[in-house]
């Protein structure tokens, strides 16, 4: 797949903010816990702290629809539609 010159930019500009954002708080970390952190170790904690804000936001989104009378679907037919689903896609194979 090619990409076009602004697609490309776009890109490259996206990855330029993920790395500045990384470089932050890979400085702000080693400024407070020191330098013995590995690399993949500063990355992970990159990545849950990236990641747990996505999660807060879905069970805030969560909450307030329960707030607001959304019981969202009873589990046993959560469960009898994914059986189903697994049942389909296995006999497909």
């Amino acid at each position: 797949m090619t990409l076009s010159p602004v697609r490309c930019y776009n890109r490259v500009m996206a990855i330029t903010e993920q790395l500045a954002q990384f470089n932050a708080f890979a400085t702000k970390l080693a400024e407070q816990e020191g330098d013995d952190l590995t690399i993949e170790q500063v990355y992970d904690r990159w990545w849950e702290n990236q990641h747990r804000d996505g999660e807060a936001a879905a069970i805030h989104e969560a909450h307030e629809a329960y707030e607001t009378g959304d019981r969202g679907e009873p589990a046993e037919q959560v469960i009898a539609e994914f059986r189903t689903e697994r049942a389909t896609s296995s006999n497909k194979g």
